[in-house]
């Protein structure tokens, strides 16, 4: 396991009030053989449903759609394993 917590960019810092960016996220992740881009099932297709998201939402197919994703269109997967 690769564990790696470092101080928030300078220049990320003199943006924000002195509470520091809100704003990030906390990553992880690992390769698997369960897709072709060696990423787990679940994230590839949450990859591919926001793809198609943002596809529609410029051919005019579904043309409430704004460019966040909103309203709500968000992607998120579950996936059971047995």
């Amino acid at each position: 396991m690769i564990s790696s917590i470092n101080k928030q960019s300078g220049d990320i810092a003199m943006g924000v009030d002195t509470g520091g960016a809100g704003d990030q996220g906390m990553m992880f992740g690992y390769a698997c053989n369960e897709t072709p881009e060696l990423m787990p099932l679940p994230i590839s297709l949450a990859h591919k449903l926001t793809l198609k998201l943002s596809e529609v939402r410029k051919n005019g197919t579904c043309p409430y759609l704004r460019p966040d994703g909103n309203p709500r269109s968000r992607s998120s997967t579950t996936r059971r394993r047995k």
